[in-house]
């Protein structure tokens, strides 16, 4: 799995899998989020991912 291969490469870094929706983040400087939005199959889940995404980013965000 690239998580735990991920955590082997970059022990210093955190790594989390989970439901994004359902997970407990802290806010960060930098939100990232890649490929993702437009397999997202009911305009809610899109409408709930932005808005957590927004929230968790204090200053910058990016969306592709």
């Amino acid at each position: 799995m690239v998580i735990n291969l991920n955590k082997q490469n970059y022990p210093d870094r955190g790594f989390i899998k989970g439901d994004f929706l359902n997970l407990k983040l802290a806010p960060a400087d930098l939100v990232v989020s890649f490929d993702l939005l437009i397999h997202l199959p009911k305009e809610n889940l899109y409408n709930m991912f932005i808005e957590k995404l927004v929230s968790l980013a204090n200053n910058n965000g990016v969306v592709s």
